[in-house]
């Protein structure tokens, strides 16, 4: 499976085998989405966009994606990246700061 980031705010996961869509979800309030990072163990996807917003969906269920945290920077988020091995997220932002995060503590509230 693969994720994409849209310009809309929208992220799409497909099939890469199928060459198909397999689910959409809008996170970012029409706003540019300016990437995506799949946790280690592929359960998680976090997305950065311009709204200055990261937002983690859980995958475990393609026809019901859910955001289960938000964390948020002052002004666009540029990047997003899970940590290779360790149960944390890095993030950069317009506002000139590069954050780590460790959103997994409380992935039951948002």
């Amino acid at each position: 499976m693969a994720c994409v980031a849209h310009n809309d705010g929208m992220i799409t996961f497909w099939d890469m085998n199928m060459r198909k869509c397999l689910a959409n979800i809008e996170l970012h309030s029409q706003q540019e989405a300016r990437g995506v990072s799949f946790s280690v163990d592929g359960k998680y996807v976090a997305s950065a966009g311009f709204d200055g917003k990261i937002h983690i969906v859980d995958t475990s269920d393609l026809d019901n994606l859910n955001t289960v945290k938000s964390l948020s920077h002052d002004d666009k988020v540029v990047s997003v990246k899970f940590h290779p091995f360790l149960p944390l997220l890095l993030s950069t932002s317009a506002d000139k700061t590069a954050r780590i995060w460790c959103p997994s503590n409380n992935f039951n509230q948002n």
